[in-house]
């Protein structure tokens, strides 16, 4: 653990091969000690390598399927990369071990329900939106992650008024929640324009 400890200093100082050696060296010596794949994951996308990040999220989630954050991370990670069946893959397995808990997030519902849309099962893409409006009700951030979701799967859809609508309702959660949004979650509002 000291050897992951020095790898997040490393980290932090941006010196991202020799965090890496040491996270490397750690997963030698410990293939079960799952904190350093999440370090080692991490570390590798900040320096750009998003193909190796994902080898090593798919290495993490092989020895240990049921951590739910992990599985977050596999599938934004491959959904950047578009390994849209991994992602789904993913995203599916994050829900169903957060069904019943605290920890799940509106963010995996949306975005499940992108991949869902960039592979064209645009009935999946809105049953997921109409599942995280449900579940998430109360939560005004979770609103404002579904209705940007929600105008990009439209757009995609060819359904600019809907689009149009989805990214209105957006517009006025966002007004609403002032600075509790996310820089993220702001950035990819713009993007969804």
């Amino acid at each position: 653990w000291a050897k992951t400890g020095l790898a997040k200093v490393h980290f932090q100082r941006k010196e991202f091969d020799t965090a890496i050696g040491l996270l490397q060296e750690v997963i030698a010596d410990n293939r079960i000690y799952m904190e350093a794949y999440d370090w080692l994951a991490k570390v590798l996308q900040a320096k750009g390598d998003t193909t190796q990040a994902l080898q090593v999220l798919q290495n993490a989630t092989q020895l240990s399927p049921n951590a739910a954050v992990r599985q977050k991370n596999l599938g934004d990670v491959a959904y950047k990369s578009g390994d849209l069946d991994l992602a789904q893959k993913a995203f599916e397995k994050n829900i169903k071990i957060t069904e019943f808990s605290p920890t799940k997030s509106a963010a995996v519902y949306a975005n499940l329900a992108k991949v869902y849309s960039g592979k064209k099962m645009d009935s999946d893409a809105l049953g997921m939106l109409a599942r995280s409006k449900k579940e998430f009700r109360d939560d005004p951030v979770a609103g404002l992650e579904t209705a940007i979701a929600e105008s990009m799967v439209y757009r995609g859809m060819g359904q600019e008024d809907k689009a149009k609508e989805a990214m209105e309702q957006a517009h006025k959660l966002n007004q609403e929640l002032g600075n509790k949004v996310q820089p993220a979650l702001s950035m990819e509002m713009a993007q969804a324009m």
